[in-house]
């Protein structure tokens, strides 16, 4: 049964916005013998679409090739609840909490150069921030060859459901207690998922 109180509602656009800065998204394919495979890649959001870049042979790229239906998954881990914080002996109650967007749109390959070098610029602004390279320009020859050699996929047409987990199915005593519990373990992350907590169940 589907747990509704998990789906975010008031606060999408804060968690979406969260989800798409993290380092890792999974693409979901079907391989050639029809198993679902998840993919674990390096991502940017832009203008609605997902882009990633990657070998112009294998599994992917013929899937992107043919234009193929597939998905995309953005989750984020937070705390790991013991059981012991709300009960005594009893397993059940341990659990984790989690942010999680679950995106379906067609794949495609970008095929324009110039359009390549776009959102591979994209790419690197993301995940190198401080720069120390020449961005990616096809008319210059220092990029003509790679922009060739590699491919750019493109996911559009997304469409997304979130869902969170972060005590929305207890009571506010309850949720109290937990979240005492991990403002006295005080890790990082455990700050971050209190943050969480107040906004969703707010």
């Amino acid at each position: 049964m589907r747990r509704v109180e998990f789906i975010s509602g008031l606060y999408q656009k804060e968690v979406f916005d969260h989800l798409i800065q993290l380092e890792v998204g999974y693409l979901g394919i079907s391989d050639s013998k029809g198993f679902a495979r998840p993919v674990p890649l390096q991502f940017v959001y832009h203008d609605s679409d997902i882009y990633f870049h990657g070998a112009d042979v294998g599994e992917k790229f013929q899937v992107f090739t043919k234009k193929s239906m597939v998905s995309f998954s953005m989750i984020k881990p937070l705390s790991m609840m013991p059981s012991y914080w709300t009960t005594k002996d009893y397993a059940c109650p341990a659990t984790s909490y989690y942010l999680s967007a679950y995106g379906r749109g067609k794949g495609e390959l970008v095929e324009d150069l110039n359009d390549k070098a776009l959102y591979l610029n994209k790419i690197m602004e993301k995940y190198q921030k401080e720069g120390g390279y020449i961005p990616i320009d096809a008319n210059l020859p220092l990029y003509k060859k790679a922009l060739k050699e590699t491919a750019v996929f493109r996911i559009k047409s997304l469409k997304w459901d979130i869902k969170c987990k972060v005590g929305q199915n207890l009571i506010q005593t309850k949720r109290d207690n937990i979240m005492e519990h991990l403002k006295i373990r005080a890790t990082d992350l455990d700050i971050e998922t209190i943050f969480w907590m107040k906004l969703l169940n707010n």
